[in-house]
């Protein structure tokens, strides 16, 4: 793959290709994409949780939502069907402004038809008129445990301030709120013009105790209807029969009436050679008020799910369906977790759920392979730090494995488990660290970038940072409770420092004219407070007069630092809202002053340059942040500048994660995200 270089010419920006083509020019501007530089292994698991949480089907149409990503940044996805499941395509997703959504959204219930479609999440709803297209906004829902089309709009059941609410809706976007219902539901569905719903309520029974009589609540199960689009309910009665036994489950709407199914058993046999038969009833009712017996299925239901095409059973892990209700047969079985079912146009079941940390979609028991549906399935791929040397390496994890990508067509080399956070080079070669799958301190080495092989740093703590200098190469980080560091002049062993301070922690670490400068954290009183150490040896450590922070912050650490000369500027956040703040020393790291640069928010990445320093962080709220550049030649005063160009600014969330001076350029690796994932990116340009 080709380097691209941005160069500033006669007021435009243009992107050249080194390598293959040298010389040619392109006309596209900013970072390059860089999905297929930073190659993921595709022989690994994709390394991202995915489930689909609920589905719903009207006609031809089916939607089915989800998840893909850790809980604080997943994505949320939408997957639409217009062929009764045959085909299956991403939606798009946008904010109600039009910008991309904020990540960490997650859709747990869908419903639809008559044009309006409706998704919602803890706080949040998602509007579509098409199923195709998808607008989020806030809404003042807390737990919704249940939701409905109806004939004038939507109900949602659930509660909110610890009280039992429903709420309804014309259009999905504006809700009104009643908490006055008399019970708690968990569940809803309507059929024409009339909602039933599920849920407990208290009651008063009066039960006898010795010679007297104990009066006690008891909350008891049942079913409501309501006759008004949700705003009043009345309790309704759904009556044994069959043989069915217990409580009745999985109230949904199906074809022209309401369901929902009862556990039944039949004791067949002469008496001393009894047998007992096992089943579920399914019961109906045309108007949510008189029940009655529909059909049975031979097996104990699980869950059940319905559309104005047809019913379809769970029963362990057989599936069965049902175009009234009453006669049933097989149709396949599923696997892994199941979320939700509908029946598609023509009866056709559709399956939900999550089978081990994969998506799982199946239409009439046939899973179907999400990974061939363009965005739905994204590799987990972090490109972390970059490094120049012999070359240029690169360093993150792929599918969950700790990855090394080096060399002129950029080498995916495979560590193990686990990622890979820093990487730097020295006499003896490359020397790569970070933490295991199991959170054990990593380290690989190479010679020549190209074969790596695991070293031995440490058999305890986590570790931060790794530089190479005039004593050696030293990697800092925490062991014990306490900062530690390690040094080795052969890249074989590997001497550890003394005890440092308790509650003392090292991120970074460079190598600067008289030793090397480390910083980090130590714990206080007040929380946490920034902390720097000087050596001479990368053994024996002095630790800086603790500096003050930065104006309207009581909280904060140091997380990188860079050197040019003997001017040290490290990079740190703090504060809960992560301000970032950057820290300046003028003698060698001994002293430092801290401060906010102007409009700076959220710092990612720091390095040195021909010119100076280089902070890079973003500009922008959630879903529209772009990349923001401070340069300063000395870390005193900071010049913004935003950043422009391809992964670097435009829709979704553009930010820079390492940067590294070569010679009169600047090297950054990054990623560009919107709701269709993430990727990764890589510029190249000369030093601003």
């Amino acid at each position: 793959m080709a380097a691209v270089v941005v160069v500033v010419a006669g007021g435009g920006v243009y992107t050249l290709s080194k390598g293959e083509g040298e010389g040619q020019a392109s006309a596209t501007p900013g970072a390059e994409p860089a999905d297929q530089v930073f190659v993921a292994n595709h022989a690994r698991p994709d390394g991202l949780v995915q489930e689909v949480a609920a589905v719903a089907s009207v006609g031809a149409t089916v939607v089915a939502v989800g998840t893909e990503g850790e809980e604080s940044a997943s994505r949320a996805e939408f997957l639409v069907s217009g062929d009764a499941g045959r085909t299956w395509r991403l939606a798009r997703v946008r904010s109600a402004d039009g910008t991309e959504p904020t990540l960490g959204d997650r859709p747990r219930l869908v419903a639809g038809g008559q044009g309006a479609w409706v998704a919602l999440g803890r706080g949040v709803v998602w509007t579509s008129t098409d199923a195709q297209t998808w607008t989020r906004q806030a809404a003042p829902l807390e737990q919704v445990d249940g939701l409905a089309r109806t004939a004038s709009g939507f109900v949602a059941v659930g509660k909110a301030g610890g009280r039992a609410v429903v709420w309804t809706s014309a259009d999905g976007r504006s809700w009104e709120r009643n908490d006055q219902v008399g019970a708690a539901f968990d569940r809803v569905a309507s059929v024409g013009g009339v909602a039933v719903a599920h849920g407990t309520s208290s009651k008063k029974v009066t039960r006898k105790k010795k010679k007297r009589k104990v009066a006690t609540t008891v909350q008891t199960q049942g079913y409501w209807r309501s006759a008004d689009g949700g705003r009043t309910w009345a309790p309704v009665t759904i009556r044994q029969g069959e043989g069915s036994f217990g409580n009745a489950w999985g109230l949904v709407g199906g074809p022209g009436a309401f369901f929902v199914y009862r556990d039944g058993k039949r004791i067949t046999g002469p008496k001393k050679r009894r047998k007992t038969e096992r089943f579920s009833v399914v019961f109906g009712s045309a108007d949510g008020t008189t029940w009655s017996p529909y059909g049975r299925v031979n097996g104990r239901i699980v869950r059940l799910g319905g559309s104005g095409a047809g019913l379809a059973a769970l029963a362990g892990a057989r599936l069965f369906r049902s175009k009234d209700g009453k006669a049933w047969q097989a149709a396949g079985e599923t696997q892994g977790t199941v979320n939700g079912i509908s029946v598609g146009e023509g009866g056709v079941p559709v399956v939900v759920g999550r089978r081990d940390e994969d998506p799982y979609l199946a239409v009439s028991g046939q899973a179907v392979d999400l990974k061939k549906v363009p965005d739905v399935v994204q590799p987990e791929r972090s490109v972390a730090a970059i490094a120049a040397g012999s070359g240029m390496v690169a360093v993150g994890s792929s599918n969950r494995e700790a990855t090394v990508w080096s060399g002129g067509g950029w080498t995916r080399s495979g560590i193990g488990k686990g990622r890979l956070t820093d990487v730097a080079y020295g006499p003896k070669g490359w020397v790569a660290i970070g933490r295991t799958d199991r959170e054990k301190a990593l380290a690989v080495a190479s010679p020549d970038g190209k074969a790596w092989a695991p070293v031995t740093v440490t058999g305890e703590g986590a570790l931060g940072g790794v530089v190479s200098g005039a004593k050696g190469y030293v990697v800092v980080g925490v062991a014990g409770g306490a900062a530690r560091t390690w040094r080795s002049t052969d890249l074989k062993k590997w001497t550890r420092s003394a005890n440092l301070d308790k509650g003392t922690w090292m991120r970074d670490v460079v190598a600067t004219s008289t030793g090397y400068v480390a910083v980090g954290g130590r714990q206080s009183a007040g929380g946490s407070r920034p902390a720097a150490w000087t050596s001479t040896d990368g053994v024996k450590w002095t630790a800086a007069p603790a500096p003050s922070l930065p104006s309207g912050l009581t909280a904060g650490v140091l997380a990188q630092v860079a050197v040019r000369g003997d001017r040290l500027v490290a990079m740190g956040s703090g504060g809960t809202a992560g301000q970032g703040f950057v820290g300046e020393s003028a003698d060698g790291g001994r002293t430092w002053r801290l401060a906010i640069p102007q409009g700076a928010t959220t710092l990612t990445a720091l390095t040195a340059t021909a010119k100076g320093f280089v902070l890079a962080g973003v500009s922008g709220a959630p879903g529209n942040r772009n990349v923001a550049l401070w340069t300063s030649p000395d870390g005193t005063a900071w010049q913004k500048t935003l950043a422009q160009g391809t992964g670097l600014d435009g829709p979704g969330d553009q930010r820079l994660t390492g940067m590294t001076g070569l010679g009169s350029e600047l090297v950054a690796v990054g990623v560009t995200a919107d709701h269709r994932g993430e990727t990764p990116t890589l510029w190249r340009t000369m030093a601003p």
